[in-house]
């Protein structure tokens, strides 16, 4: 297994240069130390690493994984760090990796199944949460499908995304792609195969404890900006006129992450003005629409806070989450860049 930028026939166009960004620490309330949240990760600065896009020869992409075979290797991005990070595609059976010899089993034919001219990879084990759709594969649908020359390149996806995401995929790509949807199981091996490298990544799992704070995530203010500015327009245009409210409370429905006595909870906020919302009720412009026009908005952690990057700026933003050693504190915080 090896890194994006490591492969020796890379092809390499840079995007964007190393961004740096200050980041305050989060303001905590309850028992949770300000310090504490500080010494969680580390962090000074969010520092994200240069963005590049690249052209590969002869590769095979899988369903369900940003990995991909080249060079006789699996191909990972550049922020994966093998030794500690656990993936998803290790839980659902998509590869087996040996930590120690840098080795992995694949369920894949990694001579590929059908076979195809051109065509850039857009194919993600978590492509399915809306909140890692949003912040880590759209992005870099949005920098490709408006780079200079991409408009012939075919893009593969997962297939069976939910129509928000479905939804968000038009809006970025604008009709000027050729889409091709991959269902659980397959391959495809790609001649000429185009690559963003990461635009954001949050770990799914810790596999060994690192000596500093677990990562919080990485995002690049500069992808999820190309999101913004697609997106946001269009929500304006097609709703125009539509009710807005400036406060906004986000019931989450889901049992996991849920705040014990939300009921309360959602009662107190209702009587300081808030609106409360059910976002899965809602399609993807009407979210973008409805986050672009608050000023305030509370809730849950949970996925629905992606759309926080199509809010205008010093929107107030109240979330809860349970305090403790394995909490990523600063998500959200990096997201908001």
């Amino acid at each position: 297994i090896c890194h994006l930028k490591e492969l020796t026939s890379l092809k390499k166009c840079v995007l964007f240069n190393v961004t740096t960004i200050n980041t305050p620490v989060p303001i905590t309330f309850s028992s949770v130390d300000e310090q504490e949240v500080a010494n969680s990760t580390g962090q000074q600065a969010l520092i994200f690493p240069e963005i590049y896009s690249v052209e590969l020869n002869h590769a095979v992409v899988l369903s369900g994984t940003s990995m991909f075979f080249c060079e006789n290797q699996l191909v990972a991005h550049d922020l994966f760090d093998v030794s500690y990070d656990e993936t998803s595609e290790e839980l659902h059976g998509i590869i087996r990796l040996n930590v120690r010899k840098r080795r992995v089993q694949s369920y894949y034919n990694a001579e590929g199944g059908d076979r195809i001219v051109e065509a850039a990879s857009f194919l993600d084990a978590c492509a399915s949460n809306y909140a890692h759709w949003t912040t880590e594969v759209l992005p870099k649908i949005a920098l490709f499908c408006h780079a200079k020359g991409s408009n012939h390149i075919p893009i593969i996806v997962d297939a069976r995304l939910h129509p928000n995401l479905l939804a968000s995929l038009n809006i970025v790509t604008q009709g000027r792609h050729e889409v091709i949807f991959l269902s659980r199981g397959e391959t495809l091996a790609v001649q000429k195969l185009h690559q963003i490298s990461c635009v954001g990544y949050v770990p799914f799992g810790q596999r060994k404890k690192r000596q500093t704070g677990y990562p919080h995530g990485l995002f690049s203010s500069h992808a999820l900006h190309r999101v913004r500015s697609l997106s946001i327009p269009v929500a304006l245009k097609e709703l125009e006129g539509r009710k807005t409210y400036t406060k906004i409370f986000l019931k989450r429905n889901s049992n996991t992450r849920n705040i014990v006595n939300h009921e309360q909870i959602e009662t107190l906020f209702v009587e300081a003005g808030y609106e409360v919302i059910e976002p899965e009720k809602l399609n993807y412009l009407e979210q973008v629409y409805l986050f672009n026009n608050a000023t305030h908005i509370a809730g849950a952690t949970g996925a629905a806070f992606a759309n926080l990057i199509y809010c205008r700026e010093n929107t107030k933003i109240l979330i809860f989450m349970s305090a403790g050693p394995k909490s990523i504190y600063w998500y959200w915080q990096n997201m908001a860049v």
